[in-house]
């Protein structure tokens, strides 16, 4: 974590991490290489270690995510959903409502972008894959686990800390 946070910002002075040691690419979505994900692990480390240098990292860092994103890529791993499973998580362990403002805005592009078929089926296309699937990670199945999360955050656990 030390290392992390030491990591050098960019011009504009906030924390941008690449995704490999051999590259200055950023990725500003991925829950696996991008922020959410190393925003992630700073809120988990501040519950439980309670340092509260991670729990500034956490929030400046989100602070600096456009507060309603409007991305095509829905899934769990590289879009809206993992970044709100991130917003969750901070309200969850900060108990601060600016984050749930984020994941309020996040659940209502879920409702607009909602596919629904004549047999009262339906489903969101993700932009990770052209067809419709049911993977937690580039499919439904995260953005319906988001969602499951969002109306009960009491019962759901983020999918990494099961």
């Amino acid at each position: 974590m030390e290392w992390l946070e030491n990591t050098p910002k960019n011009r504009y002075h906030k924390y941008a991490w690449p995704i490999s040691t051999n590259t200055k690419l950023i990725d500003r979505w991925r829950l696996g290489l991008g922020i959410p994900g190393i925003v992630l692990a700073f809120i988990k480390a501040y519950e439980v270690l309670k340092e509260p240098s991670f729990r500034r990292t956490a929030e400046q860092c989100m602070g600096n995510i456009v507060p309603n994103p409007i991305i095509l890529d829905l899934s769990l791993a590289s879009g809206l959903a993992g970044l709100g499973e991130t917003y969750l998580e901070a309200v969850r362990v900060f108990k601060d409502p600016c984050w749930l403002e984020r994941v309020n805005w996040i659940a209502n592009i879920f409702f607009y972008c909602y596919k629904e078929a004549k047999d009262n089926t339906g489903h969101w296309l993700t932009m990770v894959n052209d067809v419709t699937t049911a993977g937690l990670f580039s499919g439904n199945g995260g953005i319906i686990h988001f969602l499951m999360r969002y109306l009960h955050p009491e019962n759901i656990r983020h999918p990494f800390f099961h």
